[in-house]
């Protein structure tokens, strides 16, 4: 009998294993696969990348994390992403559906986001331009827009989004 234990459990083991391994392999090939290839990049002119401090440029990449966060957040159904948003945008959604649907469209998948500009408008508000392809019925679709963000105590908060403020 304790052989035939032994047997099971061996057999179990090496069989979990493999589809462990068959699952790491599977994300691997599809990360070498989908992953989108940078062909080019945006650039900021040399000039004015001088004119910004070191505090402005820790400025404009914590607010293009916020961003980042906020979408990657609206495809996270255990996440909500109206903390991205300041007052009074984020009172505007009673729940995270009303603002998806105000941002993208119902029934679309957002899958790559990208800042590509940005304007300076304030101390403590600027604005971001971005590009995100969303899957629209099987097709997919870029959309541009910008969003502007205003820091609140430490943190970034998206105060207009797709022209919703």
């Amino acid at each position: 009998m304790r052989t035939l234990v032994s047997i099971v459990m061996a057999i179990s083991a090496a069989y979990s294993s493999f589809t462990i391994a068959d699952d790491l392999s599977q994300k691997k090939f599809e990360r070498q696969f989908y992953e989108p290839k940078i062909l080019s990049r945006f650039t900021i002119d040399a000039e004015d990348f001088r004119a910004l401090s070191a505090a402005k440029q820790n400025d404009l990449l914590e607010a293009r994390a916020a961003l980042i966060k906020f979408f990657a957040n609206t495809r996270n159904l255990s996440e909500d992403p109206r903390r991205f948003l300041g007052e009074p945008l984020s009172d505007r959604f009673k729940n995270r559906t009303e603002l998806y649907a105000a941002v993208f469209w119902l029934g679309t998948t957002p899958y790559v986001i990208s800042v590509r500009d940005f304007k300076l408008l304030e101390q403590d508000l600027l604005d971001l331009s971005y590009y995100v392809v969303v899957m629209l019925e099987g097709t997919m679709v870029l959309r541009e827009d910008r969003a502007r963000l205003r820091r609140i105590g430490t943190t970034w908060k998206i105060v207009r989004i797709a022209g919703i403020e």
